[in-house]
């Protein structure tokens, strides 16, 4: 009757172990593998998914640098580096491609899942802003990434892409997913 009390009870310290270290302190963010509280520890992912939250520029259009109206095209690359390598480069769609659009955007536009190989010791996300004119774009991306550090667990947040040495100011969401 003694084991059987001591087997129950190591049975229940066992799982709330478990429930214990599967919780999270909700730490973290961008650039720590993306861990900020909303972690799956059971699953792995292989892509993510972007949301574009907002879009910033100074930049103006015309040739007298006078139009506050441009035509911004904003896509995203994931690329999957491995020993200082690039083991993988996918992109999303262009999630905003629009005429006459003022110097900033709000708004919501989601990706597709956007795979990458799960073996890469580093995730980087760029966003690609492009500034269309007639005779030929102009490149206005903020000009850096964020980058993610492994293990990439099912997770999500949220980053900004904040000028940098480039042209804009990208918010986004970005969610790991087992797809």
């Amino acid at each position: 009757m003694n084991n059987a009390k001591f087997i129950l009870a190591a049975s229940f310290a066992f799982a709330a172990a478990l429930l214990f270290s599967c919780s999270s302190d909700g730490g973290g963010g961008g650039g720590d593998g993306g861990n900020n509280g909303n972690n799956n520890h059971n699953q792995v992912a292989n892509a993510v998914i972007i949301t574009l939250r907002y879009w910033e520029t100074k930049e103006t259009d015309g040739l007298l640098g006078t139009d506050k109206l441009l035509d911004p095209k904003i896509s995203f690359n994931v690329i999957a580096r491995q020993n200082g390598k690039t083991v993988s480069s996918n992109s999303t769609s262009a999630l905003l491609d629009r005429d006459n659009v003022g110097q900033t955007w709000n708004g919501s536009a989601i990706s597709l899942p956007i795979p990458f190989i799960t073996s890469a010791d580093e995730i980087r996300i760029y966003a690609v802003v492009i500034e269309k004119d007639p005779l030929s774009n102009d490149d206005i991306s903020p000009g850096y990434y964020v980058a993610f550090l492994p293990p990439f667990y099912t997770s999500s947040g949220t980053e900004t892409l904040d000028y940098g040495n480039g042209k804009s100011k990208v918010r986004f969401d970005y969610e790991f997913v087992w797809n």
